[in-house]
């Protein structure tokens, strides 16, 4: 029963995978080219049942099958516990995509994490992106409940830093903001 539900699970990212990659070319004006990426969310290395990891390497798989997907953008909940290993598994699987990834901790990477979520930013690096693909931004920060079963919010640090990217922008540029869990 547990694998049927795992492939229907799978059937369905895939359509949602497929929306999402048009997402951008319906959004977009006539001043801009289309183009496809693909999000992922909610990965959860590390989950009880050991689905999350061979689920995640046949969407890495996918995503390169495909020839015209520009980057990947991923949204928190990378691991299930935050844990150091669950974290570098987790980076080694993105590592193989072909294409460029961002990615942004989600509440399970950082307040369920066994470093507070200090980890997250060793491994990856960052855990804010900012970048501008065919004159669309694209921003992300972290947001999640901090403390378990709280109500979301993002940290003060990344408002003052979205604040800050925010009057950066070109006027009339298009963004595309995105966190986790609001």
């Amino acid at each position: 029963m547990q694998l049927a539900r795992n492939s229907c699970n799978l059937k369905h990212m895939n359509k949602l995978l497929v929306f999402l990659f048009t997402l951008v070319a319906l959004v977009s004006d006539a001043q801009h080219k289309p183009f496809r990426f693909a999000f992922l969310s909610d990965t959860h290395i590390g989950s009880p049942n050991g689905g999350a990891e061979e689920d995640l390497r046949r969407t890495v798989r996918d995503i390169n099958a495909m020839s015209d997907v520009a980057f990947v953008v991923i949204t928190g909940d990378i691991t299930e516990l935050g844990t150091n290993e669950e974290l570098a598994l987790a980076r080694s699987i993105f590592d193989s995509l072909d294409i460029p990834y961002y990615i942004i901790p989600g509440n399970h990477d950082t307040g369920w994490s066994e470093s507070g979520g200090v980890m997250f930013t060793t491994v990856f690096g960052y855990d804010k992106f900012n970048f501008v693909y065919e004159g669309i931004r694209f921003l992300g920060c972290p947001s999640g409940p901090y403390v378990r079963m709280s109500d979301g919010h993002v940290p003060r640090n990344a408002v003052n830093w979205l604040d800050a990217e925010l009057k950066k922008l070109k006027p009339g540029q298009p963004v595309i903001f995105l966190n986790h869990y609001l």
